[in-house]
């Protein structure tokens, strides 16, 4: 369904977001009980492509500035969260896979990699909007 990046710093992130901005969509940057977070989304919206667009995201931090790199690696939290809908169609998801140079990317940045389970039948149920079960 989609591949976010996730970041929590102690450090101010809004250069990072600037940076990153006109090649990513920015969903938020904000500080928060004195803490920064920021989230990221690549370009790319083909369905099923968690794959591309995490290799998207990993091409953005590869080619950030001497700065932009500092305030990466000073992160306490850089995640790649890939997020799937368990009703998509109906068919309930079980299963999915990423290749091994996406997860060794992942790696070789310092990052982690989170699967966020979207169910919307309780969404519905319960008259709420959307919340992620992170595995």
């Amino acid at each position: 369904m989609n591949a976010d990046l996730d970041i929590e710093s102690a450090h101010e992130l809004t250069p990072l977001a600037r940076e990153l901005d006109p090649k990513a969509v920015v969903l938020h940057c904000h500080q928060f009980d004195r803490r920064w977070f920021m989230t990221v989304e690549s370009l790319s919206w083909e369905p099923g492509a968690a794959d591309q667009r995490i290799h998207e995201l990993c091409h953005l931090i590869e080619r950030l500035s001497p700065a932009g790199r500092a305030l990466w690696y000073s992160a306490t939290k850089r995640e790649f969260d890939v997020g799937y809908d368990t009703n998509h169609g109906g068919l309930l998801l079980t299963r999915f896979a990423l290749r091994s140079d996406t997860v060794g990317r992942i790696a070789q940045l310092g990052a982690t990699l989170a699967v966020s389970v979207y169910r919307p039948d309780l969404d519905e149920a319960l008259g709420s909007t959307p919340n992620p079960t992170t595995l």
